[in-house]
């Protein structure tokens, strides 16, 4: 009985896994974490570091003995004879050949001299260490480009908070036009300016909510969830805790180390396919039984120790082998193409990033300078507009500003995630 509640408080436990993440507020760190476990890239490349580490033990297994067993029946279905003509006795006859014939062969091979094996065991260890590399490398791109997400997705949350504020000012207003309205203070005119600005908000609150929901299912798609599944975010875009120290050497980076284990296995293919051309030699001992008879009773039988060393030099291949080399050798060129390539790639990257990470400090500090400035303009411009000291146009201007200078704000916390992310 007590065996029986376990299995059930387990299935529970299972049917609650950590993927369950329905009703729960997800931080940067917490999905960065679900990726890693259930990203199906990052789950592909570990499989490449598998197979990797298996192509090392089968070419590894070339450099070992191998042991074979081969057995053949044979069934014969007529007689031969060797005929004899001898003077004294005349014409004798005997049989050469019997129904059933058995031979087995237990063969241990080595190789003695393969220069090819050798040299496809090195190319499978350094293709083992550039596949750990593009693994790093695989999920270093794949959190950036969740963080990526995540920033994004959390900007268009407090846009939306922003476009929703924006919504319910020109709703005040339009109200407020009403009411001055029907004190005569203002026209029919201004009442439909202020009813046409507050519909005019509905859209692009619409479109920000789309937009949203639209990176809400990117994000779970790189989880592994299905639309229909809730995920909800927590965070603040505009809280950075320091400044990053921008990196400037790029010796260290995945990318150029990968480039460089590529180079390196392009060099030894093209030194693997000129050693096709030199001959091999391997050694075999084996034993042979080679047994013959009518009945099946095999009473008299062959046994055979033996010993055996084969040369095998290749002669010509129908252009087979200068194929491969001249093949190996482009791709070497590619190689060498793609490692100094990289270098002035990342560069120029670094360079870019460090160049959006400054402006996007700057604009942080003038954007919070215009939405202060905003937020005063917008608190003097209600007050006159009760008053009906300006018109329903000049405090729509001041709304919009505010609006404008807070997204802007955002999207400056937003480049500066995606600068130190790159």
């Amino acid at each position: 009985m007590l065996k029986f509640i376990n299995r059930i408080f387990l299935i529970i436990l299972l049917s609650f896994g950590t993927h369950s993440i329905t009703g729960q507020q997800l931080s940067l760190e917490s999905y960065l974490d679900l990726l890693q476990k259930e990203n199906s890239i990052i789950r592909q490349a570990q499989n490449e570091v598998y197979i990797s580490q298996y192509e090392v033990k089968s070419s590894r297994a070339g450099l070992l003995p191998s042991v074979a067993l081969q057995s053949s029946y044979q069934r014969d279905f007529t007689k031969n004879f060797l005929f004899i003509n001898d003077p004294d006795f005349g014409l004798t006859q005997f049989r050469t050949n019997f129904n059933n014939s058995v031979n087995l062969d237990l063969v241990a091979e080595q190789s003695v001299y393969d220069p090819t094996v050798a040299a496809q065991y090195k190319i499978a260890r350094l293709a083992r260490s550039y596949a750990e590399l593009n693994k790093q490398n695989t999920v270093n791109e794949v959190l950036v480009q969740g963080s990526q997400l995540f920033w994004q997705a959390l900007y268009l949350k407090e846009s939306l908070g922003i476009l929703s504020e924006n919504r319910d000012l020109a709703k005040s207003l339009w109200d407020q036009m009403k009411d001055l309205f029907d004190e005569g203070q203002v026209s029919a005119i201004e009442v439909q300016q202020a009813e046409l600005f507050y519909k005019k908000t509905l859209p692009e609150l619409a479109s920000a909510k789309n937009t949203y929901t639209s990176l809400l299912n990117e994000m779970k798609l790189m989880i592994n969830l299905s639309p229909d599944q809730e995920l909800s975010l927590k965070g603040q875009i505009q809280q950075v805790d320091s400044l990053a120290i921008i990196p400037t050497d790029i010796n260290q980076n995945l990318q150029l180390k990968a480039a460089e284990s590529a180079l390196q296995i392009a060099q030894k293919q093209v030194k693997a396919s000129k050693l096709a051309r030199l001959p091999v030699i391997k050694a075999n001992i084996g034993y042979n039984v080679n047994a013959q008879d009518d009945n099946f009773t095999f009473e008299n039988d062959n046994r055979l120790w033996f010993g055996q060393l084969t040369l095998q030099v290749p002669l010509f291949t129908s252009g087979y082998n200068h194929s491969q080399i001249e093949k190996a050798k482009i791709n070497r060129e590619n190689s060498e193409l793609q490692f100094e390539n990289t270098p002035l790639t990342l560069l120029k990257e670094l360079t870019n990033a460090q160049l959006d990470y400054r402006l996007a400090l700057e604009k942080i500090t003038q954007e919070k300078e215009a939405v202060r400035l905003s937020e005063k303009e917008l608190e003097i411009a209600i007050e006159r507009t009760q008053q009906g000291e300006i018109t329903t146009l000049q405090n729509k201007e001041t709304r919009i500003n505010l609006t404008r200078s807070r997204l802007n704000l955002l999207n400056a916390y937003l480049d500066l995630r995606i600068a130190i992310l790159t």
